[in-house]
C-alpha cells in the first residue's frame, strides 16, 4: 500500500484517475512508495502552468510521472488526439506521450534545482489507459514501457507494471553516454523519498494574524448577536419579559441593548447582575448616563443601604441582612431616587431569591407585577450558586408567573465544534437549534492528568503551545473549578510571571480566576483546570459554564477518571 497525497480523492475525479489511485493505494509491492495526485507545475518547460496526474516516488528506483486518460475510446486522426465518443469528444493537438514527457522534464528540472543531491535520480514517464486496449500501431513517439493499458492491468498489478516501466527508463539512462555520467541508480534512498514529497507538496502552517482574527471574530459576534435583537422587537409590547436560553445565546448582549433602548425612551434604568466582573463589563459597554445605574445587585443594595464592604460579612449578611437593610431605606425614602422606570437583570437565575425579589419589587416603578422588567437567564444548567433546581423553579413560578417567557435557542458565541461537545457532554435543556459560528479551532482539547504535578506540567505545555501559535497572552483565560489552590497558582517560571488575577487584569498577561467568577463573560481562549471526577458525578453545571465561555479555543485539564466519565453517556 502506497502513501497517497492526498489520502483520498474528491468525488468529481474521473474514472481513470480514481482507478489508478485505488490500484496504487491498495496495490501489493508499493508499500514504501509515495504517490502525489494532481500536482500543479508553476514552472513548465512549454506552458505557463502544467498539471501532472500522478507522481510516483519509488525509493531506490526513481520517479515516474503518469498521464492518465480515463476515456473508453482513444484515437488519432492525423491532426488531433480524440478522447471519448459522441458528439463532443475531448480533442487535443498534443499527444499524451508528449504531455507526459514535458511534465517529466519540468519536474526533473525543478527537483534537481532545489535538491542537488537528487540531481542524479532517474525520472521517467508513462501513459495509463485503464479502459482501453493496447495500441497496435507502432510509432517512434513511444516505446512499450511508455504505455500501460487495460489489457496490461488485467494480467499484472499496476505496481509491477510501473516498476517495469521505471526499470526500462533506468536501463536507458545507464546505456546512454550523455546520461550514464551523472545517473545514480540508488536514488532516492528510502529516507530521501519523504524529502521529495515535502519539496513537491510541502506541509506548512500559516496562521491568521491575531489582530485580523480578533477583528473578524468581533465583527462576526456583533453580526450574529444583532440577529438576536429581534427577540426584543418581538417583546416590545410586553413590559415584563423573561428571556430564557442556554449559554451563548446572546442574553448579555440583549440586556445591554434593552438598556440602550430604555435610555433612548427617557427612562431611568437599573441594569444589574450577580457577578462583579460581569457588572464591570456591562458598565464598560454603555455610555455614562445619570439616569443609568449598572452594578451587581448586592453592590447596588450596599449603596442604597449606605454600607461599605467588610470582610467579616458572612453568607447570612449577603443573602438576608443586606436586602432587609436596603428594603428599609427604600420604604422610608420619599424622593423616589431608588425607584427605576425599567429594571434589567442579566444572569437572572442567580438573583431569584425571596429577599432579592422583594428588593427588586420595591425598586421597580409599579412593582414586579405592574412594572417594566427584562430578565435574562438560564435556569437549567447555569444556576451554580448552591441552588436547589426544584426550589428555584418553584420560586420562579410563584414570583414570576406574570412574566411573558421568550425562548432563545441560537448559539451565537461558541464555534460549532465546541457547541457540539457541550450538547453531547452536558445536554442543556433546551438545547441549541442552531449554531451560528461554524469556524473555530476544533473540538475541546482534553488533557488528562493523574496528579497535581502532572496537571501543572500539562498546563505549562498548553500555554507553550498557544504562545507558539501566536495567540496573544491576554486572549487566554485560565478558569479553575476550585476556589483555592488552583493549578494556575502552582505554575513556575516563566508562566508565573505572565499571570494576572482577573480583578487586576494587565495588558499582555494571562488572566486567571474561578469558573464562578467568570460567569457571564467570555474569552477567545479558555483553559479549564482542576476538573475531577467527583465534580462530574453530580451536576455538570459548573463544567457547562466553563466550556461555554470560549470564543475560539477550549482546553480542558481533567483527571483521567473524569475524562472517562465525560465520555460516557449522561443519564
Amino acid at each position: 500500500m502506497a502513501t497517497m497525497y492526498p489520502n483520498q480523492l474528491y468525488a468529481q475525479e474521473n474514472y481513470g484517475e480514481r482507478t489508478v489511485f485505488d490500484l496504487l493505494k491498495t496495490g501489493v509491492g508499493a508499500e514504501q512508495w509515495h504517490v502525489l495526485h494532481s500536482l500543479n507545475l508553476s514552472r513548465h518547460v512549454y506552458q505557463q502552468m502544467g498539471e501532472i496526474d500522478f507522481v510516483v516516488v519509488v525509493p531506490g528506483k526513481g520517479v515516474l510521472v503518469l498521464e492518465v486518460k480515463g476515456s473508453d475510446y482513444v484515437a488519432f486522426d492525423g491532426q488531433r488526439w480524440i478522447f471519448g465518443q459522441g458528439p463532443n469528444p475531448l480533442t487535443k493537438p498534443i499527444s499524451p506521450f508528449v504531455q507526459a514527457k514535458d511534465n517529466m522534464i519540468s519536474l526533473r528540472n525543478y527537483v534537481g534545482g532545489q535538491l542537488s543531491t537528487l540531481s542524479g535520480m532517474a525520472f521517467g514517464y508513462c501513459v495509463v489507459l485503464p479502459r482501453c486496449g493496447r495500441i497496435r500501431h507502432p510509432s517512434p513517439e513511444w516505446d512499450a514501457h511508455h504505455l500501460i493499458t487495460a489489457d496490461d492491468l488485467a494480467r499484472t498489478p499496476l505496481p509491477a507494471l510501473l516498476l517495469k516501466s521505471l526499470e526500462a527508463w533506468r536501463d536507458n539512462l545507464r546505456s546512454s553516454p550523455s546520461t550514464s555520467r551523472w545517473f545514480q541508480g540508488n536514488l532516492p534512498a528510502r529516507q530521501q523519498a519523504p524529502q521529495v514529497v515535502q519539496l513537491l507538496r510541502p506541509r506548512f502552517e500559516v496562521f491568521e494574524p491575531p489582530s485580523a482574527r480578533a477583528q473578524r471574530r468581533d465583527a462576526e459576534l456583533k453580526r450574529y448577536s444583532e440577529e438576536q435583537f429581534g427577540a426584543l422587537d418581538s417583546m416590545s409590547d410586553n413590559p415584563r419579559t423573561l428571556f430564557l436560553g442556554p449559554a451563548g445565546t446572546g442574553k448579555t448582549l440583549l440586556a445591554l441593548e434593552a438598556a440602550r433602548r430604555a435610555l433612548a425612551q427617557g427612562k431611568r434604568v437599573l441594569l444589574t447582575c450577580f457577578n462583579r466582573a460581569l457588572a464591570e463589563r456591562l458598565r464598560g459597554q454603555l455610555e455614562p448616563d445619570e439616569r443609568l445605574v449598572v452594578n451587581t445587585l448586592q453592590g447596588h443594595m450596599m449603596n442604597v443601604a449606605g454600607l461599605t464592604y467588610d470582610p467579616n460579612y458572612d453568607d447570612a449578611f449577603w443573602k438576608q441582612e443586606l436586602p432587609e437593610k436596603a428594603i428599609g431605606v427604600i420604604l422610608n425614602d420619599t424622593t423616589g431616587q431608588y425607584v427605576f422606570d425599567e429594571v434589567i437583570a442579566d444572569e437572572a437565575q442567580d438573583l431569584v431569591r425571596e429577599p432579592f425579589l422583594d428588593f427588586l419589587d420595591l425598586s421597580t416603578r409599579n412593582g414586579l407585577r405592574g412594572g417594566s422588567l427584562r430578565l435574562f437567564g438560564d435556569f437549567d444548567k447555569q444556576a451554580i450558586y448552591a441552588f436547589d433546581k426544584a426550589a428555584l423553579d418553584d420560586l420562579r413560578r410563584r414570583r414570576l408567573d406574570h412574566f411573558v417567557r421568550y425562548r432563545l435557542y441560537a448559539n451565537c458565541r461558541n464555534p460549532r465544534p465546541i457547541a457540539d461537545r457541550v450538547t453531547a457532554w452536558i445536554k442543556p435543556d433546551p438545547g441549541y437549534t442552531r449554531v451560528m459560528r461554524d469556524e473555530g479551532f476544533g473540538p475541546p482539547q482534553l488533557l488528562p492528568y493523574d496528579d497535581d504535578d502532572e496537571q501543572v506540567e500539562a498546563l505549562a505545555g498548553a500555554l507553550e503551545d498557544l504562545a507558539g501559535r501566536g495567540v496573544p497572552l491576554d486572549d487566554i483565560v485560565i478558569l479553575s473549578a476550585r476556589a483555592r489552590e488552583s493549578c494556575a497558582g502552582r505554575l513556575g517560571a516563566p508562566w508565573a510571571e505572565r499571570l494576572t488575577p482577573l480583578e487586576e487584569s494587565e495588558p499582555g498577561k494571562i488572566r486567571y480566576t474561578t469558573i464562578h467568577k467568570f460567569k457571564g463573560l467570555e474569552a477567545p481562549v479558555v483553559i479549564l483546570t482542576d476538573v475531577d471526577a467527583k465534580r462530574l458525578k453530580g451536576d455538570r453545571g459548573l463544567l457547562y459554564v466553563g466550556m461555554t465561555r470560549a470564543l475560539d479555543r477550549l482546553v480542558m485539564l481533567m483527571d483521567a477518571e473524569a475524562v472517562e466519565l465525560l465520555r460516557q453517556p449522561q443519564a
